[in-house]
């Protein structure tokens, strides 16, 4: 299984260690009483059973040698698990004594009080925070599992690899133990192990040592290390993002993306982790722990020597500055709460030169001239994301109490709140700012908070040219001479038309015409009014930044919206019946990213056409589907904010989710996305593919992966067994996703061209890969760190934005369903002329199709094969031929691996 956070491991082998222990000394404690039976010193029948999960150092090493005499079996996992938490502790512990030797003084910040532990108390602990290391270490370095077979249990049997830790662990442990000495009371059965009912219910994780004041301490040491190791790593891979997007034209949605997916790491991460120390989350306690010093030790000396500070930038890597600048701000909101520095601030603030010479300047000057842009955005994103309560209060008087509204987005004031994407960050910030002057925020301030902080002013010195280097420190070059902040997001709206048909201001334009001449040719004036109202009012929020009440979300007319569905049947009929001699590039396209939601089963259609168009109707016309959509009608208008409004869960055809949806709606948390949402060409798809299990065929004994739904959908899409295990052979690092995502789209797509056999393909895929192979016959398991799983991220979501293979996010859908519309006024005019018979069928007074014309007229098309109606029908696609191409936001796709 891949492993990231290193102290997560450690608590949770530790969970696992004290599992097998505490419940194998359980069995033999209850066989021991049960059978009136002692070991030679008598401790199994005194000893009381642990119902609690929790235990002490010394009670470890006491049940250690208990369950030493009393069984010769012990997995091999539960050795593997001891090496990895007696390392842990060993580079804990050489910290800890680096420390020490610098003659740093260690504040515990009341961790022990706070954490229930007694320090006079230590009868079963050792003061010494090494004491735990070394207690694991003996037990299995000096083989107190007395009768063991070491060498075997320790790793020697090649297939001990290939079994899973936590499975093999968490099995039931009494069941393994062996009873030696004196012959069992055949008349006495064992009692009932009622005390053993509320063990049952702890959960795993749950199961933990007591430790002594400085054990806490290390514990902590060791969660803020890794913490700290992982904000920096990530923060320097964020920056390189940052860079490819000003220097290289990578998009900044996929930068901003990224920049998400490691805010929410960190804010995992670090709830984790400080999940056994409550009240020390806060980053201010966090970053306090360390102090880094560069230290030189003269031989025989037992004490180093001061040489000089690190040239390490200590306060860039624990984002001392950042943090501080947040805090003043913070303070000097609060002074006023009028939106407006102080004079001192102002002081300080107005100076400030977009246009500073980063390249001349010192380091303090930068990073004044730094704290001054951070404070100034601070200002700014407050100020707006609180203007329409400090209106309210200002102008109408209604006297909202600041410190007390709740300012997240989904609180009240959410439907006037657009700052797309820092709708989250601007209202923990906002929050604080309102607080009253003397209140003390600073345990309020989360290390995720500082970290997206520290991202988003990094994003713009990027593009200055300034960065920070962990080991170099600051780095400069040249500013980027044609990047603008605004690129992508002007190439998304296009507000002065300069791409006809691609902007979204320009094809929504043409739609509205477009759908204002449907609703006469039906004689409703009213038939797509919601809909024209729900995109003025997105419309206007991309326009202005506001949104106005009055446009709330309505749910388009179903013939509307069966639009995609029936020309995508009409396009493969007329392709497959060689009306069309070449595929429409808009259509085709469409036909194979949305396969699922535009046919039945996702299956394309060879025969049958008209039946296959009214089974996948009658799909999307059943009752249920219509309590769906009828949801969002019901909402109120606080509940809705944009997001909600946009749901595609909520339309009648269309679906499927693109990358950025399903990763925010996992709030940007990789593993919160559902395995049924992941594309089966996603690097996450993948990952999880390289977590599934290994099982024995009873029938073949070749191994073989269990049959999760993951392993299903990849054998449903043509991907064989052994295909999978050829794949899954490279290893799931970040450096051979695109060679088995190349593997699962080639499937994929040879399953819908009807092509099965595709060895050759994936051999030559594999043979010419730079990718590292694993051993023959065994699968590794490699490390992903954090880095890594950013790096799958930004694959999946390079993919999604600009991608060559699925780029949803990059489709302008307004201006597809434009050209649709498009397509039918064309039918309609056409077939008037004349006389057509499904036309007149389905357009006549009084037809049944008089609610769904169009969708009728195409039915009746296929039904009918009339072949002058569908030479008609094909004339005009030919006449209106577009490719996808036309309409994506962004251009410059990029292939796979580029």
């Amino acid at each position: 299984m891949a492993k990231r956070n290193a102290y997560l491991e450690y608590k949770r082998d530790t969970s696992q260690i004290l599992y097998w222990i505490i419940r194998t000394s359980n069995g033999i404690i209850k066989s021991s009483k049960a059978l009136d039976f002692d070991s030679a010193d008598g401790s199994a029948s005194s000893m009381a059973l642990n119902t609690t999960g929790q235990i002490t150092v010394a009670g470890l090493v006491a049940l250690s040698h208990l369950i030493a005499k009393h069984i010769t079996a012990v997995p091999p996992a539960i050795f593997r698990l001891f090496r990895s938490v007696i390392d842990a502790r060993t580079a804990s512990h050489a910290t800890f004594q680096q420390m020490a030797l610098g003659g740093e003084s260690w504040q515990s910040n009341n961790l022990e009080a706070e954490n229930g532990t007694d320090a006079d108390t230590d009868a079963d602990t050792d003061a010494d925070p090494y004491h735990l290391k070394d207690a694991l270490d003996r037990l299995v370095l000096e083989n107190l599992f007395g009768a063991l077979d070491l060498g075997k249990a320790g790793g020697a049997d090649e297939d001990a690899g290939e079994s899973n830790d936590e499975d093999e662990a968490a099995e039931e442990p009494e069941k393994s133990h062996r009873k030696r000495g004196k012959k069992p009371n055949k008349q006495q059965k064992p009692p009932k192990a009622t005390e053993e009912l509320s063990l049952n219910d702890i959960r795993l994780e749950s199961y933990r040592l007591i430790q002594s004041p400085e054990g806490i301490i290390t514990d902590y040491l060791m969660a803020v290390f890794e913490l700290v190791r992982e904000w920096a790593d990530l923060r320097a891979y964020l920056q390189s993002t940052w860079r490819e997007c000003a220097y290289h034209r990578s998009n900044s949605a996929l930068a901003g993306s990224v920049a998400n997916v490691a805010i929410a790491m960190i804010q995992r991460s670090a709830c984790e982790m400080f999940v056994d120390f409550p009240g020390h989350d806060a980053y201010e306690t966090a970053q306090g722990m360390f102090t880094l010093r560069l230290l030189k030790v003269e031989p025989g000396a037992e004490k180093a020597n001061k040489v000089r500070d690190t040239a390490i930038d200590v306060k860039e890597q624990f984002m001392i500055h950042t943090y501080r600048d947040f805090l003043d701000f913070l303070h000097d909101f609060q002074k006023t709460r009028s939106g407006k520095p102080t004079k001192r601030m102002l002081g300080e603030l107005r100076d400030w030169d977009p246009k500073f010479d980063l390249q001349r300047a010192t380091n303090q000057d930068r990073i004044r001239w730094r704290r001054s842009y951070t404070i100034n955005w601070l200002y700014d994103l407050v100020n707006v994301f609180s203007s329409i309560v400090v209106q309210r209060n200002t102008m109408k008087g209604e006297g909202q109490v600041l410190e007390t509204v709740d300012w997240s987005p989904e609180g009240p004031w959410a439907e006037h709140r657009r700052l797309f994407g820092l709708n989250e960050f601007a209202g923990v910030v906002t929050s604080l700012a309102m607080q009253k002057q003397g209140t003390d925020i600073r345990k309020r301030i989360l290390p995720h908070h500082v970290f997206q902080l520290q991202s988003i002013v990094d994003s713009f010195t990027v593009s200055r040219g300034w960065y920070i280097s962990p080991l170099r420190g600051h780095m400069l070059t040249q500013p980027p001479r044609s990047f603008r902040p605004r690129r992508d997001l002007d190439l998304f709206l296009d507000r002065k038309n300069e791409r006809p048909g691609t902007g979204f201001f320009a094809a929504f334009d043409n739609l509205k015409l477009l759908l204002g001449n449907d609703a006469r040719v039906h004689q409703d004036p009213n038939r797509h009014r919601a809909t024209v109202e729900r995109l003025e009012g997105l419309t206007s929020d991309f326009r202005d930044w506001s949104w106005s009440q009055s446009h709330m979300p309505a749910r388009g007319k179903r013939e509307w919206a069966m639009l995609p569905t029936v020309l995508a049947h009409l396009h493969n009929m007329l392709v497959k019946k060689g009306y069309i001699k070449k595929p429409v590039g808009l259509y085709a396209s469409l036909e194979e990213l949305f396969a699922p939601v535009l046919f039945f089963d996702g299956k394309v259609p060879s025969s049958n056409f008209a039946q296959a168009l009214l089974t996948r109707v009658q799909a999307l016309s059943t009752r249920s589907a219509h309590r769906v959509r009828e949801q969002p009608r019901n909402a109120t208008a606080g509940e809705i904010d944009i997001h909600r409004l946009m749901a595609v869960d909520q339309n009648h055809t269309f679906k499927m989710k693109s990358g950025l949806v399903f990763y925010r709606q996992a709030n940007w948390n990789i593993d919160a996305i559902p395995d049924a949402e992941l594309p089966l060409h996603s690097p996450l798809f993948i990952m999880r593919l390289h977590m599934t299990k290994q099982v024995v065929d009873p029938v073949t004994h070749e191994k073989t992966l269990e049959n999760t739904d993951l392993v299903k959908r990849a054998k449903a899409m043509g991907v064989s067994d052994r295909a999978l295990q050829e794949m899954l052979s490279l290893g799931p690092g970040p450096g051979t996703l695109i060679v088995q995502q190349r593997q699962l789209q080639d499937a994929a797509i040879a399953t819908m061209l009807g092509k099965h056999d595709m060895s050759s393909r994936h051999s030559r895929i594999m043979g010419h890969s730079s990718a590292p192979k694993a051993r023959q016959g065994k699968r590794e398991y490699n490390i992903v760190t954090g880095r890594d799983l950013l790096e799958m991220a930004k694959i999946d979501i390079l993919g999604d934005v600009c991608g060559e293979v699925r780029p949803l996010s990059s489709l302008n859908y307004i201006s597809v369903t434009a050209n649709m519309m498009m397509h039918f006024m064309a039918f309609e005019k056409e077939l008037a002329k004349g006389g057509n018979r499904p036309y007149k069928l389905a357009y006549e007074a009084g037809s049944e199709w008089q609610r769904n014309k169009r969708v009728g007229l195409v039915f009746l098309a296929l039904a009918e094969e009339d072949p002058e109606s569908l030479r008609v029908l094909a004339a005009q696609f030919e006449k209106y031929r577009e490719g996808f191409m036309s309409h994506i936001y962004w251009k410059d796709l990029e292939p796979l691996g580029r």
